[in-house]
């Protein structure tokens, strides 16, 4: 049983490397001071709305400010953000 788990660890470590080094990692990188800025204040100031709404917010503010990428960047950027910002909140 641990043997399965440490496998199935070690292969989605081995998918984040690989999605971190493509074109959408390297541009998700390039993202990521705004998107973190931005969820974070998303999250301290609009805590009573949905996460959809939340997201769409994010979305629209960080396509403002760093327009041109793909939109699954900005997605990823996001949910990478919410991602660290709970983190960090203990969430």
């Amino acid at each position: 049983m641990f043997n399965r788990i440490r496998k199935w660890l070690w292969k989605a470590g081995e998918f984040f490397l690989m999605v971190a080094t493509s074109a959408i990692g390297k541009s998700v990188e390039e993202l990521k001071d705004i998107a973190v800025e931005v969820v974070q204040e998303i999250e301290r100031t609009e805590g009573d709305i949905s996460g959809e709404e939340k997201f769409q917010i994010a979305y629209d503010i960080i396509t403002d400010r760093a327009p041109g990428y793909a939109k699954s960047v900005y997605n990823l950027a996001i949910e990478s953000a919410v991602a660290i910002v709970k983190d960090r909140l203990g969430a």
